[in-house]
Formats: structure tokens, sequence, C-alpha cells
């Protein structure tokens, strides 16, 4: 998982104002109390601000003073930069998709934010596809064909050991090979990542038909015979400590989140204002939206929790 989004350390602004159509009296307690504050407070910012127009008594106050007026605010509902999260986590594009959905978990998230390798913004991870692909392969054959990865990224996720062959990409079917070869014709095609036992048998069989990876489960690496033949082949031989299933199920989430990332997310600007952003939230099934900035860069995060209770 990459790291949690990188700021610099910014003063936190706050406006300080008095009522509407100001007098002298709201004026002057505006520039006072935000001057007292900066005092006391030297690490963040306190801007005086005014509502309305400086009539013509407080305009010649401040002129004898010597103060300048207050900046005109038209209103002072919050913005989306007053409530987002300007900590969360980030992924780039190529991190395999588990890596990215235990960064969610631990976070209690829904969606995170993926970039490419210019950190700027190509898509969100969310919920809804990992729970879509999980139900997809529990009614087809799992594949790495629409979500091409790489042996490195397989040997991580499986906590494996690679012990014939380098890192190139993998993108075939995946299979459990676990019934006699003798008895049953095989759906094993070139190009595909078998798991298997400690089934001499299985695993020749697999090679032989053109897998370009072989999984040994259960930790025990395979006979000599079969690794000199994976190396004739070109294919790669990695040790999993998992058993065959749970192997099976962690190798397509060794696919990059790009694979599963929604291509076009929520996105809104640090300045929009909470009351226009808040309904969109809501029309998205992963309720939240990335702030970005001008260079589509995400330098922000809002969800619904934000909306109900605003900071």
């Amino acid at each position: 998982m990459s790291n949690v989004a990188e700021q610099e350390s910014r003063r936190r602004r706050t406006y300080i104002t008095g009522h509407k159509n100001p007098d002298m009296d709201s004026i002057a307690a505006a520039i006072g109390y935000a001057e007292l504050k900066s005092r006391l407070d030297d690490e963040n910012e306190y801007v005086p601000v005014r509502l309305g127009e400086v009539n013509a008594q407080t305009n010649w106050c401040l002129e004898r003073s010597g103060a300048d007026q207050p900046a005109f605010m038209r209103h002072v509902m919050l913005r989306v930069r007053d409530v987002m999260r300007d900590e969360f986590p980030i992924a780039k594009q190529s991190e395999p998709v588990r890596e990215v959905g235990l960064t969610m978990a631990r976070g209690h998230l829904d969606i995170v934010p993926i970039v490419d390798d210019e950190e700027k913004l190509i898509g969100v991870m969310t919920e809804r596809a990992l729970a879509h692909r999980y139900i997809r392969e529990s009614r087809k054959t799992s594949t790495l064909v629409d979500a091409p990865t790489t042996v490195e990224a397989i040997v991580e996720v499986l906590d494996g050991a690679l012990v014939v062959g380098d890192d190139h990409p993998i993108e075939g079917r995946v299979w459990v090979h676990s019934i006699d070869p003798t008895k049953s014709e095989s759906r094993i095609a070139e190009g595909d990542v078998v798991v298997a036992g400690n089934r001499v048998d299985a695993q020749r069989q697999s090679l032989e038909l053109g897998a370009a990876m072989l999984v040994a489960s259960n930790g025990v690496t395979p006979e000599q015979e079969i690794l000199d033949l994976a190396a004739q082949r070109g294919a790669t031989v990695v040790v999993s400590p998992l058993d065959s299933y749970v192997s099976s199920r962690m190798i397509t989430l060794a696919a990059p989140c790009r694979a599963l990332a929604d291509r076009d997310p929520l996105t809104v600007e640090p300045d929009d204002l909470l009351s226009e952003v808040a309904e969109l939230v809501k029309d998205v099934h992963y309720r939240a939206a990335v702030a970005v900035d001008g260079s589509n860069r995400p330098i922000g995060l809002i969800t619904r929790s934000d909306l109900v209770s605003p900071t």
C-alpha cells in the first residue's frame, strides 16, 4: 500500500466575523479578536472578515486608526476543505488488490483513491468492486486474463517462495488440480496458473499442458524432476505455505488494483460549497468523493460521515 497522502503541514485558517450589515462594534470585535487569537496561537492563522458593507462612521474610524477594512466574505457556509480528511490512504495503480482491500478494512473505508505514476487520480477502489469480483469468481473459473499481474505480485500475496523462474507477467486462468490426471480430461491451457498439492502426476501434467506457473501448496517443494521440467519449459514454480483452495483465491487478489478501479469517480474541489456537494455524495453508491487539486491529484477525501458530523 502506498503511503498515506503526503502533504505539507499547513496552518489552519479561521475566519472571524461579526453580524451582517456590520457597525463599528462588529468590525472592531472581529479585528481585535483575530489579533488576540493570532498572538496566542502563532501556529494557525486568524483572519478578520465582514459579511456586509462598512458604513461611513465605521470607515472613518478605521481610517483614523490606520486599520484596514476586513476582507468581504459573501457567506460563511462550509466548504469541502472545511470538512475533508487530508490524511487518507492512496494506492498506486500497480498495487495488488489484496493490499488495497486490507487497507480499506483497517481504515474502515468504502473507497481508496488510485493514482498513476504521476500521482494523478485515475479511479477509486470500492467495496462493491471487491465483492463483485469475489461473487463472480464463486460462479466462474478464476482468471487473470482481464487483470494481468506479475510473478512477483503472486509470490508476495501468497507469502511464498519462487524456486524456479523469474519475474514476468502472468495473465492466464487459475486452476486447482485435484483430480487423477488419468481419469478426467484437463482444461488447463497454455499460459494458465495451476495450484497443486504434492502429487507428482498432477504437477507433471500441468507443466506438459503449458502452465506458465505451478504453485505447490502446503509448503511442499516439488521433486527435482518437476523443477527440471518447469525450467525446460520456461515455467515458474512457486511454493505456497497455504492450502490449495486458499492459494487459488489469493492468486487472483494479486491482480493490480487498477483492474478493479471505478474509472469515473466523484471528484470535488476544496472550495466547493458543502451544501452543493452533499447531494452528489449521497447519489454515488460508495457515498464519498475525492477532493482534487488543479492537476487532478487527490488532496482530500469526504465521506457521508463527514457530512453528518462536519468538524
